[in-house]
């Protein structure tokens, strides 16, 4: 009885550790986001302005590929917490 228990609270404190992880990852891919939409956005206006010109449609793909991969990133990883049982949290 006494193996189980420690058992028991042993995988309590390794679900409890790795739901914080995944929250944390989760914030970490979520500032991702939002600075490759101001990269995306400053990218634009330089265009729109006429800084950047000769690498302006690179760039520009460039920026929206970054945002697209942090915005998949953060999906995967709510995915991930749900198919885990903890998607509520």
């Amino acid at each position: 009885m006494d193996q189980n228990n420690r058992q028991t609270e042993l995988d309590t404190q390794t679900a409890y550790l790795n739901l914080n992880s995944s929250i944390a990852q989760v914030n970490a891919y979520q500032q991702a986001l939002i600075g490759s939409q101001r990269q995306l956005d400053s990218t634009k206006t330089g265009h729109d302005v006429g800084v950047s010109t000769f690498q302006r449609p690179i760039t520009i793909i460039r920026r929206q590929t970054g945002f697209v991969g942090s915005a998949l990133s953060i999906f995967a990883e709510y995915y991930s917490l749900e198919s885990s049982g903890w998607g509520d949290w």
